[in-house]
């Protein structure tokens, strides 16, 4: 397709015809809504254009064809002028101020002195009305003819000669108007007294060259730039120190570095006092002195940065410089940076170049740390003080200051502050540490509070501070909330006096503090779980009994609750060892995961509960669960549950909470039922419940109500209220469906037994027999299950027995199967001897016939022994109701059986005496024990429940 096609017109050699096609064709293909269609008629006006072989010198003079494409905005401009049939030739002089103004043009000592333009203007104000507007129309043709002149001058035009009106105008006087509007806002970086001194060949070629090049750097062309900057014009340096620096500045875009001209100006800039250059131009001359490693340039331009506090700049630079050969060095500078001026988090991930991480372990932790800090990750390389044990050296102490600035205590950046003064520094760290302690000055200017305030604060990190003062009325007063909450993440560990008091004046609110995670984490939860504990005492982590050293082992002891940092036996080696007054307190309990972060110790977290009070413990139980997870697997876990660990019961829960929901249900309770004897359980409960609760209600299983005999009631068994559950002998009222027979029905009767405890007068166990008579209907998991929860319930009784001994004695016999048993023979003999007529034929043998007497006597302990029978039987048995049925049925078949003379109803009645003393629990029932079962001080529910025994 031809040019002529694609204007739409005929083969002309008419311009205007030419031009005005191409108007046409722009309004069909806006640049913006059809880029490629809009550059296709470009192309086809440039062509037909360059087919006319018209000269276009004033337009080459002006700006190159690449720079002309410089943006979409000013090609447009650029065209609507041509649009309007200006003539690009300069028109011939009518009128005296004409050809004034062509001589002031064509003169290079006074076209860009703004008196003579000034001059001009006012004479021309002088005339008529008329005259002036026609010298501005003739003006305009005079300066489109022009088109290196500079904006200053087209902008004296513009106020002059009241230009602004053309923006009002017709259609081509607004385009012409737009395009000298455009014109005039240029700014170039030479001033025109810098121009007045070359001549007029030089004054057109600097134009022409100035032009393009700060219109490609306004827009960030680089391509277009290169180009500009290829050409020779570069070579002439003009005496602007804007222009210099701007022309560096093009060098740095388009990576060219003519090292003559560069070195040239940057020792010419580089001369001149501070103060008479802006941050961003000593920034651009420092950053192409780096590319162009000239160290003594760069460190030049640090100190004159340095003097205008341009800290942000210095970092920059030298983390330029830096990198690549002092990497450690860089990556602080690069902090220091983001400090000040911080980047976007994407801008360190993706565009700024990091040396890949070192492979030290002690640089590792560095620069995990500083690069969390660039990318806003806080990373847990440290989160107290005390992770830096055992870290020397210059970046250490780097480190260990910018992690103090932004969490540490005031009291402690000061010390940070004081060693880096007096820090031995080679040539390459004196400026980073200069810097530091900049920004260290700046961040101890920060601190609020009253000077009485301050000066306890300054007491921080040593164990005077837990004898400080309370805190009065004005230092409270002498910050705000917000100040205060960043003084106790600073100071977590302040006295209860300063910590409850500030609960009392509602600083630290305990719904507030759950709903915002701070940094350090450890901070975030001692706060929380010091407002969640109103009756713990900061003084019983060292039992009253204060030591040398007791401050950084309370600050030890507090940072378990956070699950980060340096390996806590790298902690201990660098503290001062605990005295022998401390050996059996909670710092002590600590020792053991120290010492074997990596193994489960269950005795070290049942020495836990020695000290209830001490919440920490629960973020080294927490600890302990997640190990058994991750190392254990299922069958191991099981084991460990059936020995009574606890901790086990809690992994499984987690382990099996996404594809068996019921069984991790049963584990939760059985670690919930435990928070008695361990209370370090209860945020591991706590937790985990709220992950049930929430997979609960994802799953579709929450439900209004829950039905207690169908398996479905399982999923409600998610509650540590023991007001909730029902107690086991109302229901026996409830009928399960067969369905819950096998495993949900005898479990939920198992979990309230170990949620309830025992109390005085035991359980009826008749319904967790469905366990053994049902086992086979179970799952495999549903048996390991049902094993875990007796073993638990079993321990319990066991507990209970042996406490009952050691309190009661031999008291604690409740009565004895045996011994019923003797006596229901004896009841049965003298039945027989009593009344043989009721036996049938049986009661005919001579044995039983007794004398007169005989048989009178008989009868007379015959009914006594009976009563006492059934006393004795009815004692052992656990439910009221239970006892007055088995009384009255047991009598009522007696009496039938005695008045009928019926075999049949004295078989049913010793049938029922019998079974129902064999069926008698042989554990514990109304506070007393079977007698076996006191003798031998063992429990064996399994047996009990006619379950077969497991081997050991």
């Amino acid at each position: 397709m031809s040019v002529w096609d694609i204007l739409e017109i005929e083969e002309t050699n008419d311009a205007q015809a030419i031009k005005k096609a191409y108007r046409v064709k722009l309004r069909q293909h806006h640049p913006e809504e059809d880029p490629e269609g809009f550059q296709r008629v470009r192309e086809a006006y440039e062509k037909a254009l360059v087919s006319l072989n018209q000269a276009r010198e004033n337009v080459q003079e002006t700006v190159p064809e690449t720079v002309l494409e410089l943006s979409i905005e000013d090609a447009a401009d650029s065209q609507a002028v041509q649009e309007v049939g200006v003539s690009e030739r300069q028109p011939d002089p009518h009128h005296p101020f004409e050809e004034a103004l062509n001589r002031l043009l064509a003169d290079p000592e006074r076209r860009f002195q703004p008196e003579q333009w000034l001059s001009w203007i006012e004479q021309i104000q002088m005339l008529s009305i008329s005259q002036q507007q026609h010298i501005s129309d003739a003006a305009v043709d005079i300066v489109l003819a022009n088109r290196w002149l500079p904006g200053e001058v087209i902008e004296w035009l513009w106020q002059g000669l009241s230009w602004q009106l053309l923006l009002t105008g017709t259609q081509q006087q607004s385009e012409v108007g737009e395009f000298l509007n455009s014109w005039r806002k240029q700014e170039m970086s030479v001033d025109l007294s810098h121009l007045s001194v070359l001549s007029g060949a030089e004054q057109r070629a600097a134009l022409s060259f100035l032009r393009p090049f700060h219109i490609a750097l306004g827009y960030g062309d680089t391509e277009a730039l290169r180009q500009v900057v290829h050409q020779p014009m570069p070579a002439l340096v003009l005496p602007s120190v804007q222009y210099q620096v701007s022309l560096l500045q093009a060098f740095l875009a388009t990576n060219t570095y003519p090292e003559t001209i560069t070195g040239q100006m940057i020792e010419r800039l580089i001369a001149s006092p501070a103060e008479s250059l802006a941050i961003e131009q000593w920034e651009v001359i420092g950053e192409i002195s780096v590319r162009l490693g000239h160290t003594e340039a760069v460190d030049q331009v640090t100190d004159r940065l340095l003097t205008l506090n341009a800290f942000a700049e210095v970092a920059e630079i030298q983390y330029q410089r830096t990198l690549g050969n002092q990497n450690m060095l860089a990556l602080c500078y690069a902090f220091l940076r983001q400090q000040w001026q911080p980047l976007p988090p994407v801008y360190w991930r993706a565009e700024r170049r990091l040396f890949p991480a070192p492979e030290s372990d002690v640089d590792r932790r560095l620069f995990d740390w500083l690069f969390g800090q660039l990318t806003e990750y806080d990373h847990p390389a440290f989160n107290h003080r005390l992770d830096f044990a055992g870290l020397d050296g210059l970046p250490a102490l780097m480190v260990k200051a910018f992690w103090a600035g932004r969490s540490g205590s005031w009291a402690w950046i000061e010390s940070l502050r004081k060693q880096l003064s007096t820090a031995e520094t080679d040539a390459d760290s004196t400026r980073l540490v200069t810097l530091t302690l900049h920004w260290i000055e700046q961040k101890l200017a920060l601190q609020t509070g009253c000077l009485s305030l301050r000066q306890k604060l300054s007491s921080y990190e040593t164990d005077a501070f837990f004898d400080v003062e309370p805190l009065t009325g004005d230092e409270v007063n002498s910050q705000t909330k917000a100040e205060w909450l960043e003084c106790v993440i600073r100071h977590p560990v302040i006295p209860d006096s300063w910590f409850y008091r500030l609960m009392d004046e509602e600083i630290l609110v305990r719904e507030e503090l759950w709903e915002v995670s701070s940094y350090p984490m450890y901070a975030d939860s001692l706060s929380f779980f010091r407002c969640a504990n109103p009756d713990f005492r900061l003084s019983s982590c060292w039992q009253d009994r204060p030591f040398e050293g007791m401050f950084d082992w309370t600050l030890f002891c507090f940072t378990h609750m956070s699950p980060v940092g340096l390996a806590r036996q790298a902690i201990i080696d660098a503290l001062p060892s605990l005295p022998e007054s401390q050996r059996d307190g909670p710092f002590a309990k600590l020792l053991p995961f120290a010492a074997q972060p990596q193994t489960y110790l269950p005795d070290a977290l049942r020495a836990l509960d020695e000290h209830p009070e001490q919440f920490v413990f629960r973020s080294i139980l927490d600890a302990q669960i997640t190990l058994l997870t991750r190392t254990c697997d299922q069958p191991q876990l099981t084991e460990l549950a059936k020995a009574g660990e606890v901790a086990a019961c809690c992994a499984l829960s987690r382990l099996l909470e996404r594809e068996h929901f019921d069984e991790a249900i049963v584990y939760w309770n059985l670690t919930a039922a435990a928070l008695d004897r361990h209370p370090h359980f209860e945020d591991a409960v706590a937790w985990q419940q709220q992950s049930l609760l929430r997979l609960r209600a994802e799953k579709g299983l929450e439900q209004e109500s829950y039905l207690v005999t169908e398996p479905g009631f399982m999923h409600a068994l998610l509650t540590k209220d023991k007001a909730w559950f029902i107690p086991p002998a109302e229901m026996a009222d409830y009928s399960p469906v067969d369905e819950a027979k096998n495993f949900h029905y005898p479990m939920y009767h198992l979990l309230t037994q170990l949620h309830l405890g025992l109390g005085e007068k035991g359980y009826d166990l008749s319904s967790l027999k469905m366990f053994s008579h049902r086992r086979e209907l179970q799952t495999d998991l549903q048996r390991e299950t049902t094993d875990v929860a007796i073993a638990h319930l079993e321990a319990m009784y066991q507990r209970r027995l042996e406490q009952d001994i050691q309190v009661k004695g031999k008291k604690a016999v409740a009565f004895s199967k045996i011994n019923l048993l003797c006596l229901l023979v004896v009841f049965c003999t003298a039945w027989l001897f009593s009344f043989p007529s009721t036996f049938g034929e049986l009661g005919k043998q001579d044995i039983f016939h007794l004398s007169h007497s005989g048989r009178s006597f008989a009868k007379l302990f015959f009914t006594p022994l009976f009563v006492y029978l059934l006393w004795q039987i009815s004692s052992a048995m656990i439910e009221k109701r239970n006892k007055y049925k088995f009384v009255l049925y047991s009598g009522a078949v007696l009496w039938v059986a005695q008045s009928s003379q019926s075999l049949f109803c004295a078989i049913v009645t010793i049938v029922t005496l019998f079974s129902t003393t064999y069926g008698l629990t042989d554990l514990l029932a109304n506070g007393g024990w079977e007698k076996r079962v006191v003798k031998s001080r063992i429990v064996n529910l399994r047996k009990v429940l006619g379950l077969k025994e497991k081997k050991r």
